[in-house]
C-alpha cells in the first residue's frame, strides 16, 4: 500500500500545529453513506464532517485529505483498483468469466466540492484548513490521472483490474462535473472513440437463439436469491433446465449481470455525452466518435446494428401504443396510477427475465435518451448513430448542441415512423 505523509501547520482539525498524519487510503471512509449529502454537524440521515469536539470526523477528515492533494486521490484509486483493496470479485456469468469491483467508487469523489463549499461557509473552522482546496493544479493532474486510466477498450483499468462500463457513465454523466473536472480532458477523441466501438461491439443479446444461456450452479442460485427479493412477480429471471433467460437489453455493462435496461440507458447516456463533445455525425470523418466502428467490417457492425433497430421500434411502439414508457405502473397494458399495482411493464417490450424492480423508470430513460426529453441533454448522439444505422449521415442537428438544455427543444430526427 503507499502511503503518503502531510506535513504543515494546522493542516487539520483533529491535530495541533506541525502535526504529522499518515493518508491512509480506504475503498469508502467510515461514516459515507452511499446517495446521501453531507452536512457540516449531525442530522438525521446525513452524515456529519464535523464531529461535537469540533474536529473532523473520519469522512470529514479523508475529504479534506483528498481535496488539499491530488496525490492522494491518485492513492485512492490506486488503492480501489488493487487486490488488496478486497474491493474485486471473481465472477463467472453465461456471458463473463473474471474480476468485476464490488464499489465502483464514482459517489465518493462527488462529496468534494460540496465539502468545500461547505467548510468554506462556517466560522469554527480554521482559516488554514480552507485554503489550497480542489486548486487549478490539483484538477489538470486529477483530469490527467484519470486520463491515463483510459484503456484501449475506453473502460476506466488499472493494469488487469477493469472498471465496467457503469463506472464510465456515471463519472461521465455527472461525476465528473460536480469534481469540478472537464470530461472532454478524459474522453478526448482517441478515448472516446474506443468507448464507442466496444459499447457497439459488445453487445447482447442479438440473436433469439442465445436467449437460453447454460448457467452454474452458484449463478442459478444467486437468480432464486434475486427472485426472492423482487418487487414484482413479473420481473422474476425464468429459469428451466439449469439454463437463465437473457433478453432485451442492449449492452451487458456490469461484466457478471443480465443485459438490463439499465444497462441500455447508461451507454445511451454515453453516446449522447461523448458526442456533446465531439459533435462530427459522419463516422468516415476521423473526428467522429464513431469512426473506429465504422472501420470494423461489416459483420462486426451488424450486431449493433441490428440490435439498436429492434430496440428503437420496441420503445417507440410501446410509446405510441401504450402512452408509455413511463414512470407509471403498467397493468392489462395500460398506465396507472397505482403503484402498488404488479408491473407488466416487462411483458410490453418482451423483456422478461429481469430482476429489475423498476422496469417502467429505466425504460423511460432509455426511451429519453433515443428520442429526446427537452427537460435534459440533447440526443444528438444516439440520433446520429440511428442515422448510421440507417445508410445515412444526420445532416442536421436540429436539437441544442454542447450539453445545452432547453426546455421545448424542437426537433426529434426519428419519430417512430420508419419503423412501421
Amino acid at each position: 500500500m503507499k502511503i503518503f505523509r502531510l506535513f504543515a501547520a494546522g493542516l487539520l482539525v483533529s491535530s495541533g500545529a506541525g502535526a504529522e498524519r499518515t493518508f491512509v487510503p480506504v475503498v469508502r471512509p467510515p461514516g459515507f453513506v452511499k446517495n446521501t449529502p453531507i452536512a457540516l454537524r449531525a442530522e438525521p440521515g446525513m452524515p456529519a464532517i464535523l464531529g461535537a469536539d469540533g474536529k473532523f470526523t473520519p469522512l470529514g477528515q479523508y475529504l479534506h485529505e483528498l481535496a488539499r492533494d491530488a496525490g492522494n486521490v491518485e492513492v485512492h484509486f490506486q488503492h480501489l483498483f488493487s487486490a488488496e483493496s478486497k474491493n474485486w470479485r471473481d465472477v463467472r456469468s453465461p456471458l463473463f468469466t473474471g474480476t468485476e469491483p464490488i464499489i465502483h467508487g464514482h459517489r465518493l469523489p462527488r462529496l468534494l466540492r460540496p465539502f468545500v463549499q461547505l467548510i468554506q461557509g462556517a466560522d469554527e473552522i480554521s482559516p488554514a484548513l480552507k485554503i489550497d482546496l480542489l486548486t487549478p493544479a490539483w484538477t489538470a493532474r486529477v483530469e490527467g490521472m484519470f486520463r491515463s486510466m483510459v484503456n484501449a477498450d475506453g473502460l476506466l483499468a488499472r493494469g488487469d483490474q477493469v472498471g465496467t462500463m457503469a463506472l464510465s457513465f456515471h463519472f461521465l454523466r455527472s461525476g465528473w462535473e460536480m469534481m469540478g473536472l472537464d470530461p472532454s480532458k478524459i474522453y478526448p477523441l482517441p478515448q472516446a472513440q474506443a468507448l464507442l466501438r466496444t459499447l457497439l461491439t459488445f453487445t447482447y443479446i442479438n440473436h433469439a437463439e442465445d436467449a437460453w444461456l447454460p448457467a452454474s450452479a452458484d449463478y442459478l442460485a444467486s437468480c432464486r436469491k434475486a427472485n426472492a427479493a423482487a418487487k414484482y412477480p413479473a420481473d422474476d429471471i425464468l429459469i428451466r433446465d439449469g439454463q437463465v433467460f437473457f433478453a432485451g437489453g442492449l449492452f451487458i455493462g456490469w461484466k457478471s449481470t443480465r443485459p438490463s435496461l439499465h444497462a441500455t440507458w447508461d451507454a445511451l447516456a454515453i453516446i449522447n455525452t461523448l458526442f456533446s463533445y465531439h459533435p462530427e455525425p459522419n463516422p468516415a470523418d476521423p473526428r467522429s466518435i464513431f469512426h473506429l466502428w465504422h472501420q470494423l467490417s461489416e459483420r462486426e457492425q451488424q450486431p449493433g446494428r441490428s440490435t439498436l433497430r429492434s430496440l428503437r421500434r420496441k420503445l417507440w411502439l410501446d410509446y405510441r401504443d401504450h402512452r408509455g414508457p413511463s414512470y407509471c405502473v403498467i397493468v392489462g397494458g395500460r398506465p396507472t396510477e397505482d403503484i402498488a399495482a404488479p408491473s407488466e411493464a416487462a411483458r410490453l417490450f418482451d423483456h422478461a427475465g429481469y430482476a429489475e424492480k423498476d422496469l417502467a423508470h429505466w425504460a423511460y430513460l432509455s426511451w429519453a435518451e433515443m428520442f429526446g426529453d427537452p427537460e435534459r441533454n440533447t440526443t444528438n448522439g444516439v440520433q446520429a448513430l440511428l442515422a448510421i444505422v440507417d445508410g445515412r449521415v444526420l445532416a442536421e442537428l436540429k436539437t441544442p448542441t454542447a450539453r445545452q438544455k432547453r426546455p421545448g427543444a424542437p426537433g426529434r430526427i426519428d419519430t417512430g415512423d420508419s419503423e412501421r
